[in-house]
């Protein structure tokens, strides 16, 4: 027991020090995430950081269910038992390769991406939602639909011609021979938000990754 106690005492004492200690983030885009993690990481660069991207609902029962210490989540909902802050803002666009027709252009209706392949993320994300509102609003079918699991699956499927993607703008620090064009129908930005547990917001590891995310 005294042996215990004095590691217990020797842990409590390196996480304070932010000298050990693990934190796990989760985000349902890559960006503002992992430019926040590299901030941190830079402070503390004895600090475990595990990150994982997961569709926006998962990603919202994961902090719920305190599976994770930290949210990056776009749309995220409001909880009495959250903590929220506004991180960024950004529009949902259409990723094409440089040499697609579409390229040179500003703006596109979904109703000219029924003969397209489209390819969105899984069914639970935010963006298969908001998209199928849309089409629904406007009353437009998309017949050719390919589902990827990330936003760098995405990219690469686009990049080898498979067809065009639906994300949101600015996702990635990768734009050799991408173009992003603004969607008519969905015009609205988004807000990307840091998500955590009011309990775990106070530990240090947590109160610091969010003084790297506000500055």
């Amino acid at each position: 027991m005294i042996a215990l106690s004095a590691e217990v005492a020797e842990r409590l004492e390196g996480f304070n020090a932010m000298k050990e200690g693990r934190l796990k983030i989760i985000g349902n885009a890559p960006q503002p995430a992992l430019k926040i993690i590299a901030r941190f990481q830079r402070r503390f660069p004895d600090i475990r950081v595990d990150f994982g991207l997961y569709d926006w609902t998962t990603a919202k029962s994961m902090i719920g269910n305190r599976l994770a210490d930290v949210g990056l989540i776009t749309d995220a909902p409001d909880h009495e038992h959250w903590e929220k802050i506004h991180i960024e803002s950004a529009r949902y666009v259409i990723y094409c390769r440089c040499d697609h027709p579409f390229a040179k252009r500003a703006r596109i209706s979904l109703a000219e991406l029924e003969q397209e392949t489209v390819i969105v993320p899984e069914k639970g994300s935010l963006t298969r939602r908001l998209l199928d509102r849309a089409c629904d609003r406007y009353d437009i079918s998309l017949n050719r639909v390919a589902t990827m699991t990330t936003f760098p699956l995405m990219c690469e499927a686009v990049l080898q011609g498979i067809g065009v993607a639906l994300f949101l703008q600015n996702s990635s620090l990768i734009k050799n021979n991408l173009c992003e064009i603004d969607i008519e129908e969905m015009p609205e930005a988004r807000d990307t938000s840091l998500i955590a547990t009011k309990d775990r917001a106070r530990l240090k590891l947590v109160s610091e990754f969010i003084n790297a995310a506000i500055e």
